[in-house]
């Protein structure tokens, strides 16, 4: 039986308490599973296995590890990097345990230093390039701690982004970057990435919202192309400066696209709420916020895919997010306890 949470008086999310005997067992486990050779990649104590391990270990699911439990998970994963080499499994496993570890790559003592110790890893680049999962994670990896990544960060990660996003005419990029081409899971891993490096220069995300925003017209949109669009018009950051958010032409011309389309019930429909929320959120700065006609139509849209309260609430009048939604928008849960703020906010 999992323990159950235990709430602290005026904390903002239960909290649980992990043990130093737990956290060292699953410091072990994290060793072992990397030491082990590439045969037994798949076995019992190997990397593949390694998070259903980790919770037993813990005793607590993935989504209910705290945040000092998580830290401490990155020590190994950072001494034992090179072992990543060993295999696909190894590979894939560590970008995906290591951007989980490290989520939203700030908030947390000491997280500067470890955003530091993982930035190597971007320029050595994935070594089992034909592999699909170890890219798709590798994405991930840089969309999950694109908070504590520098905007010299996001403009180097979009540099390597931006010819598949948006291909020169007639080039053969993947031939060009000595890579296979991407598969539609590693493209749609690669948008969401790009969506989330909120300090690029808005001249540099509205080129890519307007390629998302032409795919509303197609009879079936892709499963990222919500999602990643209301990250990138998004008029209050949540982490990054408010300066970076693109002119509200821009996100107005983005809103009018996903008002023009019927969506199916289910994901494709919270997907186009979640967008439509995030273009016509309410910021309190008249620069950035959407003219009053673009707003109403972007409401009634809203009401209409059946958005609730506290979604239509942000777009009506200034409200800082809630953590379930800065989570929705991260594209993650927060490790509990950790809030994210935008920069110049109170912390």
């Amino acid at each position: 039986e999992p323990r159950p949470r235990e709430t602290v008086a005026g904390a903002e999310a239960d909290r649980i308490v992990v043990e130093q005997g737990e956290l060292d067992a699953a410091v072990a486990a994290i060793r072992a599973a990397f030491e082990a050779p590439a045969s037994a990649a798949n076995a019992d104590g190997g990397p593949a296995r390694l998070v259903k391990k980790l919770e037993e270990v813990l005793d607590v699911p993935r989504d209910g590890w705290p945040p000092s439990a998580l830290r401490a998970m990155w020590d190994p994963l950072r001494d034992l990097a090179d072992h990543r080499l060993k295999s696909p499994r190894h590979e894939s496993r560590w970008f995906n345990l290591a951007g989980y570890a490290l989520r939203p790559g700030r908030g947390f003592p000491l997280d500067e230093v470890r955003i530091k110790a993982l930035w190597p890893a971007f320029h050595q680049g994935v070594k089992h390039a034909k592999d699909v999962q170890c890219w798709a994670e590798w994405w991930i990896l840089w969309r999950r701690v694109a908070a504590g990544l520098t905007k010299a960060h996001h403009d180097e990660i979009h540099r390597r982004l931006a010819p598949f996003l948006i291909p020169p005419k007639g080039s053969n990029v993947a031939k060009k970057a000595g890579r296979p081409r991407p598969e539609p899971h590693e493209l749609a891993e690669m948008w969401r990435c790009a969506a989330a490096l909120e300090r690029l220069g808005a001249e540099v995300k509205e080129p890519l919202g307007d390629a998302l925003a032409a795919e509303l017209s197609r009879p079936t949109i892709p499963g990222h192309a919500l999602w990643s669009l209301g990250r990138l018009g998004a008029r209050v950051p949540l982490y990054g400066p408010a300066n970076t958010a693109v002119r509200r032409e821009a996100a107005g011309r983005w809103v009018d696209a996903l008002a023009a389309r019927d969506y199916a019930p289910g994901r494709e429909a919270a997907d186009a709420i979640f967008a439509l929320a995030q273009l016509a959120r309410a910021s309190g700065d008249r620069v950035r916020d959407l003219s009053e006609p673009v707003r109403a139509r972007a409401l009634e849209k809203l009401v209409s895919l059946g958005a609730d309260e506290a979604t239509l609430r942000p777009v009506r009048e200034y409200h800082e997010l809630e953590a379930s939604q800065e989570g929705q928008a991260l594209g993650d849960s927060l490790p509990i306890g950790l809030r994210l703020r935008a920069e110049g906010d109170p912390t």
